[in-house]
């Protein structure tokens, strides 16, 4: 009895290793497996150092490229503007007229010589006298104004500016900005100044103040909105100057 149980355990101990055992041509299947994943790796690895390798390239160039220009900044911006303006003139005495009236009347009573002597403070000059009939006649010529609408229901405005600075040295740097500010589909100003819109910042006789051009709407020619160099820490000291057209 005690040696078929010894058999028996015997086979249990033999049976599982039989059954796990592999053979030569197994083994050596494996490790050729194995040796090729272990290639494939390599080959992995190597790829990735490259592309590194290239992307550090670029970087570094790039870099070296844009430290040539460093000195150089550019930007801008470009702006895109709907409006719509409605108003009413409310009825008024045009008094542009009544002072044409009266410039005429004197004009033509000194030239009939019907002048007075006048004495002011420090000089002596002539006069014109004028009954009060006469001027209400004029002032009559002169009648007030009755209301009027302005409007303008659709302005469509393109403004575009172009910045630029230089770093010319430590203590030198130059700032530029050039400006386009028009209206769409036209080539003047025409809708705008010749109807008194903007007329704050319009002379006269059309044409806009000189600080104004760049910002109020005008045609498609670019302008120097502002360009000046600054000299700072002059011989080390804290003064600077200054010079150009200055915003």
């Amino acid at each position: 009895m005690r040696r078929v149980f010894a058999v028996f355990l015997a086979l249990l101990f033999i049976l599982p290793a039989s059954a796990g055992a592999v053979t030569q041509e197994e083994l050596m299947q494996k490790i050729q497996d194995l040796t090729r994943q272990l290639d494939e790796l390599k080959k992995q690895m190597e790829d990735l150092q490259n592309q590194q390798m290239v992307q550090q390239a670029d970087v570094q160039e790039a870099k070296e490229k844009a430290d040539k220009f460093s000195w150089l900044t550019i930007g801008g911006d470009y702006r895109f503007r709907y409006d719509y303006l409605k108003g009413t003139v409310n009825p008024h005495f045009n008094f542009s007229q009544f002072e044409s009236g009266l410039n005429d009347y004197f004009q033509s009573q000194m030239m009939l010589g019907n002048v007075m002597p006048v004495a002011l403070p420090g000089m002596n000059t002539v006069g014109v006298p004028i009954d009060m009939a006469t001027l209400m006649n004029i002032q009559g010529a002169a009648a007030y104004q009755s209301d009027v609408d302005v409007k303008n229901k659709s302005l469509l405005l393109n403004r575009f500016r172009l910045n630029l600075k230089a770093q010319v040295t430590e203590n030198i740097s130059v700032k530029a900005r050039l400006a386009m500010y028009k209206i769409w589909g036209h080539q003047t100003s025409d809708p705008i100044t010749g109807d008194g819109f903007f007329a704050d910042r319009i002379t006269p006789d059309g044409a806009p103040f000189d600080g104004q051009v760049g910002h109020i709407p005008l045609n498609n020619t670019l302008y120097v909105d502002y360009a000046y160099a600054t000299w700072s820490n002059i011989f080390n000291l804290p003064a600077w100057f200054s010079v150009g057209r200055r915003p």
